[in-house]
């Protein structure tokens, strides 16, 4: 179960730079880093890089209790 933790959170997080570097393109059309920032954090893609943190947290928390 550790395991899936570990490749669900590289996964998810993965997805979420992936996107978030994507729509960098948004500058080109006048955004500012506020603007971008406000917008990439409430995108759906990006939610998932929190949960994707969260389970990364959770495999090498546990991997530390052993």
């Amino acid at each position: 179960m550790q395991v899936v933790f570990g490749v669900l959170g590289i996964f998810l997080v993965s997805i979420a730079l992936f996107f978030a570097i994507l729509y960098t393109n948004l500058f080109a059309f006048g955004y500012s880093f506020l603007n971008y920032v406000y917008f990439i954090n409430s995108r759906i893609e990006f939610l998932v890089f929190y949960v994707g943190v969260l389970c990364l947290v959770k495999f090498f928390w546990q991997r530390k209790e052993r």
